[in-house]
């Protein structure tokens, strides 16, 4: 008799639509059979029902959207330096944060994607000031992470997959 496999069950902790692709790409990679993908809204990720998820998790993933934290510091043409500094420095502690919640109720590996603004329209009009706002944040998030989590470079992952295979921007969704 062969041994019974279990699922890999990965968390995917996300304030992004992931839908209707990923999950079906997710499952695909692992053979069809051998993952359980489950979402876990950002925010939501300390209620008892989602923490027992996360304990239960093989794998948990961060994939955040930027832009739903920061759309008032994000849209402005003329964003100072001052403004800049205090973006990142809250980015960086939201980060901080939520590995901190999830470091507390799992010790399982955590796959953290960095932000990425090629969806975000801003940068045409700012050039790249604004374009450097994500950046320096991915580096001090990058930083903060180093042997607590894998981070993973979500633009050169666009790169290299082509922008029009990640993103539709019409309907907001990633992966085409």
């Amino acid at each position: 008799m062969g041994e019974l496999q279990s699922n890999i069950i990965i968390s995917v902790v996300s304030n992004i639509i992931f839908e209707p692709y990923f999950i079906s790409l997710l499952q695909s990679a692992f053979n069809n059979n051998k993952v359980e993908p489950c979402s876990v809204p950002y925010g939501e990720h300390n209620q008892v029902g989602y923490k027992e998820q996360l304990m239960e998790s093989d794998m948990i993933v961060v994939w955040l959207n930027i832009e739903e934290f920061f759309s008032d510091t994000l849209t402005p043409i003329n964003l100072g330096e001052t403004s800049q500094y205090q973006a990142i420095n809250e980015i960086i502690a939201l980060c901080e944060r939520l590995y901190d919640d999830l470091a507390a109720c799992s010790t399982t590996r955590i796959l953290w994607f960095s932000f990425e603004d090629y969806y975000i329209r801003t940068s045409v009009l700012t050039g790249h000031r604004y374009a450097t706002l994500i950046d320096k944040g991915n580096i001090k998030l990058a930083e903060y992470l180093y042997n607590r989590a894998k981070f993973i470079d979500s633009k050169r992952l666009i790169a290299e997959v082509g922008i029009a295979n990640a993103y539709d921007t019409t309907a907001k969704y990633r992966w085409n």
